[in-house]
Formats: structure tokens, sequence, C-alpha cells
């Protein structure tokens, strides 16, 4: 179950996520700049906590607002997991078949012409 556990919609944050009980599987984590306000750009810094253990990656900072979730450049795709129980996670080299942004805000596989 995920839950957003703080939304901070000031643009000050934290925005807080916790997933407890996490299947296993593939996992792509990946933060879209939903609004910037008036700001022109906003700077990010996730860290992923897996049993007691904090991961951080490299902050991003984003120029463009995307409140549908289609623009590409409004994506920051921070990394992939492979989970093989709850806190048996794994981080992966991102599988770019797998893409963040589409119509429909899920996860799909990009089909190859």
């Amino acid at each position: 179950t995920a839950t957003l556990d703080f939304d901070d919609t000031e643009g000050l944050g934290p925005e807080h996520v916790t997933v407890d009980g996490l299947p296993a599987g593939y996992y792509v984590i990946a933060v879209n700049s939903f609004s910037l306000d008036q700001d022109p750009d906003a700077t990010v810094n996730v860290s992923v906590t897996i049993g007691g253990t904090v991961y951080t990656f490299p902050s991003h900072t984003f120029t463009t607002a995307d409140s549908d979730g289609l623009d590409p450049s409004s994506w920051y795709r921070v990394t992939d997991l492979q989970c093989a129980s709850d806190s048996n996670c794994t981080f992966v080299t991102p599988n770019t078949a797998l893409q963040v942004h589409d119509t429909v805000g899920d996860f799909k596989p990009k089909l190859k012409k």
C-alpha cells in the first residue's frame, strides 16, 4: 500500500510517500513536476529507505511543469528497483523500454516500430 504522507502544494517540500508490504516485482521510481506555480524552476532531492538504510540520489532541477503527466521533460527518472520481497530490493539500471509518461500516466512498454 502506498500512502502520500505529506503533500506540500506550496513548493517548499518535503513530500513523503510510504510504501509498506511491497510485493515482489519491478518498480520505476520517478518524480513529476506537476506545477511550478510562479517559480521559474524547482530542485528536488530524492531518498529511498529500504530496511532502515537510506539511499540518496542526485538532485534534479525542473524548468517545466506538467499537470497531465505527458511532457517527458517534466519527469525525473530517479532509479528502477527490482524486489524479490518486501525488504530484499536492488537498484538496477533503468529499463528504458518502460517510460514514465504516456496518455494515461501509467508505466507502459514503448512499442518498437
